[in-house]
């Protein structure tokens, strides 16, 4: 079920984008895949992120490869460590889905990467900003890094596009009462004042597969 869910949160997630912001994916141990126009897949052995879970990776308009993380580090189109990329607070192994990335509404240079840590329950759900026009263009993590939104955080995160077709809906769960978070991201930022629904108590069973 744990893998299901990963699966699931990841197909959920991609939805969000155009298609080529999609084409590349990279996870496991090193692995990685490019999605090519022609309806073929390349199998990719060059990723640095090593991991159990659910990771992140982002493409330009074009599909060409930009950053990816494991939701501890973030690695630019050159697998090298971004600039500030290291000690980002999201759980960078075993969470089904640790980390999402996301363009900032009507910017053409900046994402918003959000994490969740499980096992730190003083890390919970946080974001960093990236601005792709660092480090001559090969993107780095700014100043606006690990900025907490709350704790304690579950393995849960997903993201969907706002109505309007322009905004974009974070969406998570607290670990200790089941509350799901939504936080609202748009061209001025994440409003720190999420919408809360109740759904019943987090479920998490280690015996399930």
């Amino acid at each position: 079920m744990k893998y299901h869910l990963a699966l699931l949160l990841i197909l959920t997630t991609l939805v969000s984008f155009a298609q080529k912001e999609a084409s590349y994916w990279y996870f496991g141990n090193s692995a990685g895949l490019k999605f090519n126009d022609n309806g073929t897949v390349t199998d990719l052995t060059d990723g640095q992120a090593i991991m159990q879970g659910g990771c992140a990776t982002i493409s330009d308009k074009n599909g060409n490869l930009l950053f990816y993380t494991n939701g501890g580090t973030v690695w630019n189109k050159n697998h090298q460590i971004m600039v500030n990329g290291n000690a980002i607070i999201g759980e960078a192994y075993l969470h089904t889905q640790s980390s999402i990335i996301l363009p900032k509404p009507n910017s053409n240079n900046l994402y918003f990467l959000f994490v969740v840590n499980d096992f730190d329950f003083d890390k919970g759900h946080s974001y960093s900003v990236i601005d792709m026009n660092g480090d001559n263009g090969l993107g780095e993590v700014t100043s606006e890094k690990n900025i907490l939104l709350y704790l304690p955080a579950s393995e849960k995160l997903t993201a969907v596009k706002h109505a309007n077709n322009k905004d974009y809906w974070i969406v998570t769960q607290t670990s200790l009462d089941g509350i799901v978070y939504c936080y609202l991201l748009t061209e001025n930022g994440v409003n720190p004042i999420p919408i809360q629904n109740t759904i019943g108590q987090y479920q998490y069973d280690n015996n399930k597969d």
